[in-house]
């Protein structure tokens, strides 16, 4: 599974760099696996009524997640290796 798969990669990534988060940040990625279980069990059953709560889901994982925790999780791999994190535009 592609979600398992990623949020492993990041969680060997985070240990292995010593990533002050990494509670918080597995935290979340804990909680997003019971989601998407409880999702795939909830279309299984009635797939219309699940279409809002993917929105949601995805559009709470993009705002909170990948916009602030990922992006604290990026500066500090980057500054683990070494490399200057580049500017925002």
């Amino acid at each position: 599974d592609f979600l398992d798969t990623h949020f492993e990669e990041e969680e060997i990534q985070m240990r292995a760099t010593h990533y002050p988060r990494l509670l918080e940040h597995k935290a979340f990625h804990d909680s997003m696996r019971s989601k998407t279980q409880s999702l795939m069990e909830s279309f299984r059953e009635d797939p219309e009524t699940v279409a809002t709560d993917v929105v949601d889901i995805v559009m709470n994982w993009v705002e909170n997640h990948i916009s602030v925790e990922d992006k604290l999780m990026a500066k500090h791999l980057l500054q683990f290796s070494g490399e200057a994190p580049k500017s925002e535009s």
